[in-house]
């Protein structure tokens, strides 16, 4: 039996003194904590207002200089490279933005050229309406010129993901600063995210506000003031709209069954500790929110009724399974491979990257120590997360994602828990991040490292000897990819970060995991400065010009897809380019007997051609899943009754081909040539 000792006795008249130095201790360490956690958001501020004053932005838009066959003098291209796998960014988005911006009148809710219905709702451009409140991305739009509010939407992406996460890791970690600053930074230059950092559903948003949310959540249930908990709350209704807006069910749906396992856990550890009224707050801020967001699906139920009945992504459902092992592990062939060629069995570059698994290493480290704890006697090494349910958590949410994407669930249950619209592929996000956030919660507390002495020595061959299996088990077919010098530094790379963090102090891991990860993706989205080509190049000013003289007037790209994404970025209705809603009354007018209705009835990218010889009536054809090709002469009947007026193509015409057109203006050396329709 082991007996306390005495207390001392206080030689101050009673008065025990040593509690206040205690006392005073902490307070100066919390204090400490905040003044560098304020200095790393100030920091933060501060750059993200130079690069919104330099008009600085991550665009691959300097490929539109390529595409017209512009200098690159006159691109705005500082750093980096742009790269054509991004086209969601440069060729899509950006000119729908400009689609908005330029539009007569600016940022309608309704425009044709990006879709039918209320399309610009639903596809993160900015939009004159109330829901903009809730999305400070786009507040520059409303406040600067063109260049600049497309700055600050970028550079809102960037450090908005860097101080959400931040202060995610720092309430995970109990106030580690510095841990919490490598966390956030290990998250936005996960080579996952960077190179996903422009699709659609905008992955930087959606996850800082997603981190928000955790964080004001957790607020809602601490002993704050009245005015604490409100701005918090205030806080989570914000970030909970912006966060439904991104509109992109494979994403949101991993990162809500996230948030629950951690909600989970944290009520688990509460026991019977008083919860402050946090259901309370919680549940107001539900009631606020369906009552704000309420108008907005009223206003987008019509739309979404198309979206949920097209071939692509409509009707497609999962139920998982499909996933290749490799794919899962696949983080390991991502450092410094930007200007490499692809793995071959990845689709493209944005598709081959992932995060790095060291999650494998906390995974196994926590089960090890789990193992030992059991033993009488065994030495015991103390976490920085106290919390042995929430590495638990985490590691469960893990092994059941990877389980759902290699192996798969019942069809059922896939519908009940709507995993069904969660792509396999897209679950590598959530399982990266909540590795990372295992990862780090894992290390030893106090600096200490998880395994010493002799054992040490053992931990970098068997991380070498995983690494070597793995790329031997994926090399036949990637043997261009996977080149001996290459492979050599991969194993290098992951014994290395492997080792340090079983065998290093947690600070030493994480500078070098955040280093490491920074150094590989800073630039994979390149730097520019403004949108030079697709505001102020010879292109762009003609077609606004003509533009602005018939705002009413209909326009068809012929031939070369991206001559529609240019006729777009000007604000002109163009019939053809990228569609996000389709629009089945004018395209089934073309196909009378709606036997082409599977190939058109998508979200895609539409390109037209002339009819092929003999061809009398209007012809589809499927060339991928999100585009397809449309053979119809521009004198069509129902190209006419679309009020068709300008026809762009990249070439000249023949006599024959331009029938009753007129060349109106001419840009050779761009491959433009305008004619309007009789």
């Amino acid at each position: 039996m082991q007996i306390s000792p005495p207390l001392p006795v206080p030689s101050n008249g009673g008065i025990n003194t040593a509690p206040p130095a205690i006392s005073s201790q902490l307070l100066a360490h919390h204090c400490s904590a905040l003044n560098w956690s304020s200095i790393f958001i100030a920091v933060c501020c501060g750059l993200f207002l130079l690069c919104v004053l330099l008009r600085l932005n991550g665009s691959s838009s300097a490929l539109w200089a390529k595409d017209l066959s512009i200098s690159d003098e006159a691109a705005g291209l500082i750093a980096g490279v742009p790269r054509p796998t991004r086209s969601d960014e440069w060729l899509v988005w950006t000119p729908a933005a400009l689609a908005q911006l330029h539009h007569l009148p600016p940022m309608p809710v309704k425009n044709p050229t990006l879709g039918a219905g209320a399309a610009p709702l639903l596809m993160s451009v900015p939009v004159r309406h109330y829901s903009m409140l809730f999305r400070p991305q786009f507040w520059g739009f409303f406040v600067f010129g063109e260049e600049r509010g497309f700055a600050w939407f970028w550079n809102t992406k960037i450090f908005s993901l860097l101080i959400s996460f931040f202060l995610l890791f720092r309430m995970l970690m109990r106030g580690r600063v510095a841990l919490a600053v490598f966390g956030s930074i290990a998250v936005s230059y996960s080579s996952y995210v960077q190179w996903f950092f422009s699709c659609p559903p905008m992955l930087p948003e959606m996850l800082a506000s997603w981190a928000l949310m955790l964080v004001a959540g957790k607020s809602c249930f601490d002993p704050l003031s009245l005015w604490r908990k409100a701005t918090a709350g205030i806080v989570l209704v914000g970030c909970a709209m912006n966060f439904i807006l991104c509109c992109y069910p494979p994403f949101e749906i991993p990162l809500v069954y996230l948030a629950l396992t951690l909600f989970g856990v944290f009520l688990w550890e509460r026991g019977a500790k008083s919860l402050h009224g946090g259901f309370a707050w919680l549940a107001g801020a539900l009631v606020i929110i369906a009552a704000v967001l309420w108008p907005t699906f009223v206003q987008c139920r019509s739309t979404l009724e198309i979206i949920a009945q097209t071939s692509y992504p409509g009707v497609r459902r999962v139920s998982g399974g499909t996933m290749p092992i490799p794919y899962l592990f696949s983080g390991v062939l991502n450092f410094f491979d930007g200007s490499r060629a692809r793995p071959a069995m990845f689709q493209n570059a944005t598709e081959a990257s992932n995060f790095f698994p060291i999650w494998l290493a906390a995974i196994g480290s926590i089960f090890w120590r789990l193992l030992k704890s059991r033993r009488p006697g065994g030495e015991q090494i103390s976490t920085i997360s106290k919390s042995t349910p929430l590495c638990i958590g985490l590691a469960g949410y893990i092994l059941f994602f990877s389980c759902y994407a290699i192996i798969g669930f019942p069809e059922w249950f896939c519908r009940v828990t709507a995993l069904d619209f969660c792509l396999e592929t897209r679950t590598r996000l959530t399982i990266g991040i909540a590795g990372l956030m295992l990862t780090f919660l894992s290390l030893g507390a106090d600096g200490l490292a998880l395994v010493r002495g002799r054992v040490s020595a053992v931990v970098p061959v068997v991380i070498g000897s995983a690494a070597l299996a793995y790329i031997l088990c994926i090399r036949a077919e990637n043997a261009a990819y996977l080149t001996p010098g290459y492979v050599t530094f991969l194993i290098g790379v992951t014994t290395l970060l492997g080792s340090l963090y079983f065998c290093a102090r947690g600070i030493v891991f994480g500078c070098s995991l955040a280093g490491a990860l920074l150094l590989n993706n800073f630039l994979v989205n390149p730097i520019s400065e403004g949108l030079p080509i697709l505001l102020r190049s010879p292109a762009a000013r003609h077609i606004a010009a003509i533009y602005k003289s018939d705002p009413a007037a209909g326009w068809a790209a012929y031939e070369q897809g991206t001559r529609a994404q240019l006729v777009m970025a000007s604000g002109a209705r163009a019939f053809n380019g990228m569609k996000s809603v389709p629009d089945l009354p004018t395209l089934s007018r073309l196909d009378p007997a709606h036997t082409n209705q599977g190939i058109y009835n998508r979200y895609a990218f539409m390109v037209l051609e002339l009819p092929r010889p003999g061809e009398r009536t209007a012809s589809f054809q499927l060339q991928g899943p999100d585009w397809y090709r449309v053979f119809v002469s521009p004198f069509d009947q129902t190209m006419r009754d679309s009020a068709l007026r300008y026809v762009v193509f990249p070439r000249l015409l023949n006599p024959e081909e331009m029938g009753t057109m007129k060349l109106i203006d001419a840009l050779p050396a761009n491959r433009i040539w305008i004619y309007k329709l009789d």
